[in-house]
């Protein structure tokens, strides 16, 4: 095969190569939805039923989302690396598991310390493993001038999220207890990430 021969094959796999740009905003609207929503959005829902169940103060459960701030800044540049290398989907993928574990065994514990523990170790490192700054990494590795209006796109998850899911978490409280209603959103996440990014994220439109 001659030389203009191989150019003219590669381009006509590059352009034959499918465009994944919807599936890849879908997988990171979806996780911004889930990692700032049961981290975030929920918690205000959370932290006076469980003050009463652990006999805390508010000010103790108001340092919470200090652990994420905190765990976050100490993982994130490692991450940061693992992302470059087109190591995404498969944090992703990890991430989306360890959120609910976190968040299901805090709702088990007995004490706020095996709580807070519970919450930190599994729930807050899962969110951040799968949460903005994977689907940022990802959504720019595919998007080109029109970055910046993907990115907005998929960080609208975050603003659904604070709308329906302090509803839905008050109502679940009401009929099942804050136990049991953390217990369900959690895997309730577990059902949309897990299949979500192992569909549709991919970690480069070479891959």
């Amino acid at each position: 095969m001659t030389e203009s021969a191989r150019l003219a094959a590669a381009g006509g796999l590059a352009a034959s190569r499918p465009w994944h740009g919807p599936r890849i905003l879908a997988a990171g609207f979806v996780s911004y939805f889930v990692s700032t929503g049961l981290v975030f959005s929920i918690l205000g829902i959370f932290i006076r039923p469980a003050a009463e169940a652990f006999s805390a103060s508010m000010a103790t459960m108001g340092a919470l989302p200090s652990f994420y701030h905190v765990i976050s800044a100490a993982i994130g540049p490692f991450l940061g690396v693992q992302y470059a290398r087109g190591r995404i989907r498969r944090f992703m993928l990890v991430g989306a598991g360890l959120l609910p574990l976190g968040l299901v065994a805090a709702s088990r514990a007995d004490t706020l310390v095996v709580a807070a523990a519970c919450y930190g170790s599994g729930a807050v490192i899962g969110a951040f493993m799968m949460g903005p700054l994977a689907s940022n990494t990802l959504v720019t590795n595919w998007f080109g001038p029109s970055r910046g209006r993907a990115l907005g796109i998929i960080a609208t998850g975050s603003t659904v999220a604070g709308i329906l899911l302090p509803t839905i978490a008050a109502l679940l409280i009401e009929q099942v207890g804050w136990r049991d209603a953390l217990a369900l959103l959690a895997v309730a996440s577990l059902l949309v990430t897990l299949p979500a990014f192992a569909t549709w994220a991919v970690d480069r439109p070479e891959d």
